[in-house]
């Protein structure tokens, strides 16, 4: 339910989440009082102070700021780019590259027993045909 609201504040004492009025079912789950207790229990464990949740809804003519969930879409968007770059500027996966005549279609955060000796990222290489 969170992904889907915007934050709109955070301060010493309360978290602020925004859902337009047409989620009112969204804003009905989050005030459930153990769906509230819940993430103002997560917030207390992340920031260490005790932390209200206000649920408030959003004019409709306003424009929302992003959701938690298009923030984490733009986050992992950024975080593969970055992989992407690693890949192309490790040596071996150029040599790979040139060797098979092939192009960087993707790139896994591979664990530290499946990448390379380096450590670097998998990458799975295309042959060009």
């Amino acid at each position: 339910y969170l992904e889907q609201g915007s934050l709109i504040r955070l301060d010493e004492s309360r978290i602020v989440v925004g859902y337009k009025a047409a989620s009112s079912f969204l804003q009905d789950m989050i005030r459930r009082k153990e769906n509230r207790e819940t993430i103002e229990s997560l917030a207390e464990g992340i920031t260490g102070r005790a932390l209200a949740l206000e649920v408030t809804t959003l004019p409709d003519d306003a424009p929302a700021p992003p959701t938690a969930g298009e923030r984490l879409k733009e986050k992992e968007k950024k975080g593969q780019k970055a992989r992407a770059e690693a890949a192309m500027a490790d040596p071996l996966t150029q040599s790979a590259l040139e060797m098979f005549g092939g192009k960087l279609v993707s790139v896994e955060n591979g664990n530290a027993n499946a990448a390379g000796a380096n450590g670097s990222p998998e990458a799975p290489i295309e042959e060009e045909g």
